[in-house]
């Protein structure tokens, strides 16, 4: 009984639950200096094997160009920027033990 109750009212609720989503994230971003930025120049990627990544952005992904793995020892991290024609990612990999990144890919893989 609850099953097909259940399948009659949401129907009815979905087309008012979208457009009062719609409209309250509307009013919350008018005039937001958020939505106000501009080109986007990079998102940075924690990666837990750069390898991987780089071959993946650049075999599976096509991307224009993937740059080799810099290491900067004084952020922490080894980098690799790839270039998506209007922007790029930059992949992040833990230099060492005590890496930002280090912490957080334990916390988040």
């Amino acid at each position: 009984m609850l099953g097909s109750r259940y399948r009659t009212i949401v129907p009815r609720l979905a087309g008012p639950v979208r457009s009062l989503r719609r409209s309250l994230v509307s009013q919350a971003v008018q005039g937001s200096p958020a939505w106000k930025l501009g080109r986007l120049n990079h998102v940075a990627i924690a990666v837990p094997d750069m390898e991987k990544a780089s071959t993946f952005w650049k075999h599976v992904m096509q991307a224009d160009t993937v740059s080799e793995s810099v290491a900067m020892p004084e952020h922490g991290v080894y980098t690799v920027f790839v270039e998506l024609g209007n922007t790029k990612i930059e992949l992040l990999h833990p230099y060492g033990a005590q890496s930002p990144i280090a912490g957080f890919l334990a916390k988040n893989a």
